[in-house]
């Protein structure tokens, strides 16, 4: 007889190969929610970026591309969503 997790109660047969399937199950889930989370932000991102770009364009917001600093993390990069819009500058600043 294996016993169960409380200790009191004896396992019903498959059950372990059963746990370990809805685990898997709900690992596999969670992958697939941060990915299109992942993917919806930065669409998001992308499109904050080009709204910029367009306004600047529009109404000559910011001078040139990188006249004004950009926040940076530890290594000198810009990170996070600004990284996004940062990198989206630059390429728009090489393009032009």
């Amino acid at each position: 007889m294996v016993v169960g997790v409380s200790g009191l109660l004896p396992e019903p047969s498959g059950y372990a190969e059963l746990l370990e399937q809805l685990k898997a199950r709900v690992r596999t889930s969670q992958v697939q929610a941060a990915r299109a989370a992942n993917s919806e932000l930065l669409g998001l991102y992308w499109s904050v970026g080009r709204d910029i770009l367009d306004r600047q364009e529009q109404a000559g917001w910011l001078g040139q591309p990188g006249d004004r600093p950009a926040r940076t993390g530890p290594a000198g990069r810009v990170s996070g969503p600004a990284g996004l819009v940062a990198a989206q500058l630059a390429l728009h600043a090489g393009a032009g």
